[in-house]
């Protein structure tokens, strides 16, 4: 599958049909504009896009010596911060790796687990589950920070495996037609997801993304991180999904557009502080997903806040992305 796109200065060109096409390609378009932000994390700090680079060679370079090894089945057990994207992003060329919802009760998540027949846990310390996890299904934790260097790498007995899977991203389903499965999602469909995102949108340099679904979803993975990543643009993380978090990030850092699903944007609507963010920080439009949108609410929403609202539809086992309502004509 080749895909091209160009947005702004920046021009990619590539063949995407292996992980290791695809991780060559997104490491391509990262070293363009290096010195320029690709995150600002909830917290305010800016992450350059040379510095997201180096994050993901450290979290390969930290996973080798943890023990992960080619072929192990993963799953991640972490909060909705950009470093989650980058675990995924620095492991998947090498292992299956499987985002958790770290929500869900303790017996969900150990029955998730055990169908995946997961060797090794990356997980956020802060979570307790993680340890419940590890002692009922007897497999080993490895602290995110570890992979991140900001811990030091613990004498961890990690199984031998066979490489008896290929390596790559794997997402639950919402379970909307029964209980959630297990998808593969290729690299091509990855790639060209984000492509079809760049170009409906025509997202470039100048775009900032406020992300605010969480890390275990496609939509945060394709459309606002992997997106913005590839187009020269910039992810905002946002804090929480709370209407005052969200118009707090907005008033804070500028981002160009939001992705919501419906309740999110009904809780823009119900702020009584939404029209002076929104008129003192005007968005070029804001993305609705996950459900339908009422006509009445879009119109309601489109006039208050002063932008577009573009309805798409998309599924996990598509990468996200399927159709897309255009951005409007520019006057």
């Amino acid at each position: 599958m080749r895909n091209s796109y160009k947005t702004g200065k920046l021009f990619v060109l590539g063949d995407v049909k292996t992980m290791t096409d695809f991780l060559d390609l997104l490491q391509k378009s990262l070293a363009v504009f290096p010195s320029e932000t690709a995150v600002i994390a909830s917290d305010g700090q800016s992450v350059s896009r040379a510095e997201f680079t180096l994050t993901l060679n450290v979290i390969g370079s930290n996973a080798s010596a943890a023990g992960i090894a080619k072929g192990m089945r993963v799953a991640t057990l972490l909060g909705d911060e950009w470093s989650t994207g980058a675990i995924v992003l620095g492991l998947c060329g090498r292992v299956s790796i499987l985002p958790l919802n770290p929500g869900l009760a303790l017996n969900e998540l150990t029955e998730q687990l055990r169908d995946a027949r997961v060797s090794v846990l990356i997980a956020d310390p802060s979570f307790p589950a993680a340890s419940d996890l590890s002692r009922t299904l007897n497999i080993p934790i490895l602290d995110m920070q570890v992979l991140l260097g900001s811990s030091p790498m613990p004498d961890l007995s990690l199984p031998t495996v066979a490489a008896d899977i290929a390596p790559g991203l794997v997402l639950l389903t919402s379970g909307s037609t029964g209980t959630p499965k297990r998808v593969p999602i290729a690299p091509e469909a990855m790639m060209a997801s984000a492509t079809s995102i760049i170009e409906t949108l025509k997202l470039g340099r100048q775009d900032r993304a406020l992300l605010a679904l969480p890390m275990f979803h496609i939509g945060a993975f394709v459309d606002l991180l992997l997106a913005p990543l590839i187009s020269g643009g910039t992810t905002v993380v946002a804090p929480k999904r709370d209407a005052t978090s969200l118009l707090q990030k907005i008033s804070e850092d500028n981002p160009t557009w939001i992705q919501l699903v419906p309740t999110m944007l009904v809780n823009l609507l119900n702020d009584p502080n939404a029209d002076t963010v929104f008129s003192s920080h005007p968005l070029r439009f804001i993305r609705s997903v996950s459900a339908s949108l009422a006509s009445e609410l879009q119109s309601e929403a489109e006039e208050r806040f002063g932008c577009p609202i573009i309805q798409i539809y998309g599924m996990t086992e598509t990468a996200g992305q399927i159709c897309s309502n255009p951005l409007p004509p520019v006057s």
